[in-house]
C-alpha cells in the first residue's frame, strides 16, 4: 500500500492492501471474540472496546494532531477548512462517509487530496469494532436460548452479512464507483469473510498438508497477482475484490495447517516481523508525510516525482517508529489502562475529544477577508443584478485585451476578489439545474425577464455552468428569459463519455442527451441555444465533432439560434491555492498561454465549422490576454479551482460577451 501511495509504476493496484487488511482484520477479531466465548461462555464488550481503544487511538490521535499543526504552517489557507473538518471527521472515525459524499460532489472533485484521507479504511474498521462485538453478543443470547451451536449460528450470521454487503458492493460499484470505494456498507463482506474463516479454522487445520501448501501458495499469488496486475481504470470494490479477498482467505485458512513449506516462512523472518509490528505506524504516519511534506519540497507548483514519493515515504517510518516506541506501546502495556476498562475508555473519549478539537480549530483557523474582497458576484434575488462599483477583472482590459497595459503579470496586487479563501464558494448557484452523475432528468434554473417573450438556454457541463453570470447579466441587458441545465462531466454532444467517477461507461450523459434534446426540439422550445464544455478524451477528435453535429444540426434545422461559447484556457493548478501561498509572487502561479490554449478542448472550432448556422463566441483573450494566463486580472482572481472561473470573472466578462453575442430573434 505505501510503495503504491509513493507512485510506483510497476504496483499499479497496490489498493488491494486494504482489502488484504480487512480480511485480516476480520480474522483476528471474530478469533478474539469467538475464543473468548467458548473459553468463558460471555463476551466483555467493554474490555474488548479497551483494548482496542489503548491499541489504536492513542497513536491515531498523535498523527491527527501532528497533522493539523503541519496543515498551519505549510499547507495554505485555502486548504485549511476542508482539511480541518477532515481531521475532525477522521477522529471521530466517520471521514470515509465524508469522503464518500465529496466523491459524488463534482464542485468538489478538482480538491487536492486530504492528508488524511488515509483513515478512511481506519474508519471503517474501528465502525467494525464497534458492530462486531455486538452481533456476536447477540448471536450468544440466541444460541442460549435456542440451545443451538454459537459457532453454527454466528457462522450464518456472518454468511449473511456478507453475502448481503458483496451484493450491495457489486451494485454499487456498478452504480457509482467512487461512493463505492469509500462506503461501509460496501466493505463490510470482506471483514466478515475473515470472520467466517476464523469461525472454520477447526476444519482447516485438519486440512491435508499437500493441499495446504498448494492452496496458501495460490492466495499468495494471488495477492501479488492483483497488486501487478489490477490498475484503478477496473471498477472498484465490486466482485473484482474478490481476487485478492479470496486469496487472503486462502492463506489465512490453509498457512497453519502447510506449516513451514507454506508462506509462513515470509512472515516469520524478523525483517517482516518488524515491519508487521510497525505496520500501523507507518500506515497512519505515510500518507501526511507524503501529501503535506510534498507540497513542502514542490511549493505547491509541480506534482512529486516518483523518487520523491519513494524518499517521503521511507522518511516517514521515522515519525511512525517514534509514535511506536513512545506513544503506542508504552500506553498499551501501562497498567493504568490495562487494569481498568473505566480508563483505558476514558483515553479513547479523550483522544477522539481532541482529535475532533484540533480538526475545527484548523477549520476555524482560516482568515476571513474584508467583505470587499468576499465576491463581485451577487446571485439574483430579483430579476435585477448588482452593478460593481468600479471595473474589475476582464473590465480593465478595454476592447483590445492583448494590448491592454491591464494585462501586464504583475507579482503583488493591491487587493483579490474574491480572496483565495473564498474563491471555492464564489460560483453561480446551480442547485435546481446542475444534475450530478446519476440524474439523468433535466432541471432548470431561470434568470432574467421571467415573462419576456425571448427565451435563451445554456445547457453543457460545469464548463457552460461558469458562463451563468455573465450570461445572466446579458440576459437582464436585452431583456430575455435565460434557462440554464447542466449535468456534471456531460457534454450536449452525443459521443460515448467514460466516467473516470463512476469508473465506467457514463450511460446517465447520453439519457440526459436524449431528454434535452426533447426538451430543445419539443413544443416549447428556446429562441437560441448556448453550448459551452470542457475537455474530453474520446481518443478520436472527429467523434467529438460528429456527435456535435448529431445533437446542433436539428437545432439549426428547427430555426433555433446556436451558439458556442469557447472553452476556457486550462489553468494547469489549483488557482486559489496557489494565490493564496503566494500572494508576494503571483507570477508563480501564471501558466505559459500556449500551454493552457492547448490543454482545453481542441474540437469545438471544427465542431463549429461542421454545422452551417453555428457560431462561436471566443473569450479567450479577455481570460488570457498575454503571453503568460494571470491568475489575477483588474484585482479578479480568474479561477476559483483548477478548471472553473469564478462568478466574479465571469461576470466581469458579460459586457464582452454581450458585443459578440448575436441578435436573437
Amino acid at each position: 500500500m505505501l510503495i503504491w501511495h509513493a507512485g510506483v509504476p510497476w504496483l499499479p493496484g497496490g489498493f488491494v492492501g486494504v482489502d488484504v487488511f480487512f480480511v485480516v482484520s476480520g480474522f483476528l477479531m471474530t478469533t478474539i471474540l469467538h475464543r473468548e466465548h467458548v473459553r468463558y461462555g460471555r463476551i466483555s464488550v467493554t474490555e474488548f472496546y479497551g483494548r482496542r481503544a489503548r491499541r489504536l487511538i492513542p497513536a491515531s490521535t498523535l498523527t491527527l494532531l501532528a497533522t493539523g499543526l503541519a496543515t498551519f504552517l505549510v499547507l495554505p489557507e485555502t486548504r485549511w477548512r476542508d482539511i480541518g473538518l477532515d481531521i475532525a471527521a477522521a477522529g471521530g472515525y466517520l471521514v470515509n462517509w465524508r469522503l464518500a459524499d465529496r466523491a459524488v460532489d463534482y464542485l468538489a472533485q478538482d480538491t487536492a487530496p486530504s492528508p488524511v484521507q488515509h483513515f478512511w479504511s481506519l474508519s471503517i474498521e474501528e465502525q467494525f469494532y464497534i458492530f462486531w462485538p455486538l452481533l456476536i453478543v447477540l448471536v450468544a443470547w440466541v444460541v442460549k436460548r435456542a440451545q443451538g451451536s454459537a459457532t453454527g449460528v454466528t457462522f450464518a450470521a456472518l454468511g449473511v452479512i456478507a453475502a448481503g454487503s458483496l451484493a450491495w458492493s457489486v451494485y454499487l460499484t456498478d452504480a457509482d464507483a467512487s461512493r463505492a470505494y469509500f462506503v461501509t456498507t460496501t466493505r463490510l463482506w470482506e471483514l466478515a469473510l475473515g470472520g467466517l474463516v476464523a469461525l472454520a479454522m477447526p476444519l482447516f487445520l485438519k486440512m491435508p498438508k499437500m493441499s495446504a501448501v498448494a492452496l496458501a501458495w495460490i492466495g499468495v499469488a494471488g495477492i501479488l497477482g492483483t497488486g501487478f496486475l489490477l490498475t484503478t481504470a477496473v471498477p472498484f470494490p465490486g466482485s473484482i475484490a474478490l481476487i485478492p479477498t479470496v486469496a487472503t482467505a486462502l492463506v489465512l485458512a490453509a498457512g497453519p495447517a502447510a506449516g513451514n513449506a507454506g508462506p509462513v516462512r515470509i512472515f516469520a523472518n524478523k525483517p517482516t516481523q518488524w515491519i508487521g509490528g510497525c505496520s500501523y505506524s507507518m500506515y497512519l504516519w505515510h500518507w501526511p508525510v507524503l501529501i503535506i511534506g510534498g507540497y513542502w519540497i514542490t511549493d505547491g507548483l509541480r506534482e512529486i516525482s516518483v523518487i520523491e514519493g519513494v524518499v517521503l515515504v521511507t522518511l516517514s517510518v521515522l515519525p511512525a517508529w517514534f509514535s511506536l516506541k513512545f506513544v503506542e506501546n508504552p500506553i498499551r502495556r501501562a497498567e493504568t489502562f490495562v487494569d481498568s476498562v473505566k480508563n483505558s475508555m476514558a483515553l479513547a473519549f479523550l483522544g477522539i475529544g481532541i482529535s475532533v478539537a484540533i480538526g475545527l480549530l484548523v477549520a476555524a483557523a482560516v482568515p476571513r477577508a474584508p467583505d470587499a474582497y468576499q465576491s463581485r458576484y451577487v446571485p439574483p434575488q430579483s430579476d435585477e443584478v448588482v452593478a460593481a462599483d468600479q471595473p474589475i477583472g476582464a473590465e480593465v482590459l478595454g476592447d483590445d485585451p492583448l494590448a491592454s497595459t491591464a494585462a501586464a503579470l504583475l507579482d503583488k496586487v493591491p487587493s483579490i476578489t474574491p480572496s483565495p479563501q473564498a474563491a471555492n464558494a464564489d460560483n453561480p448557484d446551480v442547485s435546481d439545474c446542475q444534475l450530478n452523475y446519476t440524474e439523468i432528468t433535466p432541471k432548470f434554473c431561470e434568470y432574467g425577464n421571467k415573462d419576456a417573450d425571448i427565451e435563451v438556454a445554456l445547457v453543457g457541463d460545469s464548463h457552460a455552468g461558469q458562463w451563468i453570470p455573465a450570461m445572466e447579466a446579458v440576459a437582464a441587458e436585452r431583456g430575455w428569459k435565460l434557462v440554464v441545465s447542466t449535468k456534471s462531466a456531460c457534454p450536449y454532444v452525443d459521443i460515448a463519455v467514460f466516467s473516470d467517477n463512476l469508473n465506467r461507461p457514463y450511460d446517465e450523459c447520453r439519457a440526459w442527451n436524449e431528454q434535452m434534446g426533447a426538451y430543445l426540439t419539443g413544443a416549447g422550445k428556446p429562441d437560441a441555444v448556448v453550448l459551452s464544455y470542457g475537455v474530453y478524451n474520446t481518443g478520436d477528435m472527429d467523434l467529438l465533432i460528429s456527435g456535435a453535429q448529431v445533437r446542433w444540426a436539428p437545432l439549426v434545422a428547427q430555426g433555433t439560434k446556436v451558439i458556442v461559447i469557447r472553452d476556457t484556457p486550462a489553468p494547469g493548478r489549483n488557482v486559489p491555492d496557489c494565490v493564496a501561498e503566494h500572494q508576494d509572487r503571483l507570477t508563480a502561479c501564471a501558466r505559459p498561454r500556449d500551454e493552457a490554449l492547448a490543454k482545453r478542448d481542441q474540437s469545438q472550432p471544427a465542431a463549429v465549422e461542421a454545422v452551417p448556422g453555428v457560431q462561436m463566441v471566443d473569450l479567450t483573450d479577455w481570460i488570457c490576454p498575454g503571453p503568460q494566463c494571470a491568475p489575477v486580472i483588474g484585482g479578479a482572481l480568474v479561477f476559483r479551482d483548477n478548471t472553473h472561473m469564478t462568478a466574479t470573472y465571469s461576470r466581469s466578462l458579460a459586457a464582452q460577451l454581450a458585443k459578440r453575442f448575436p441578435s436573437v430573434p
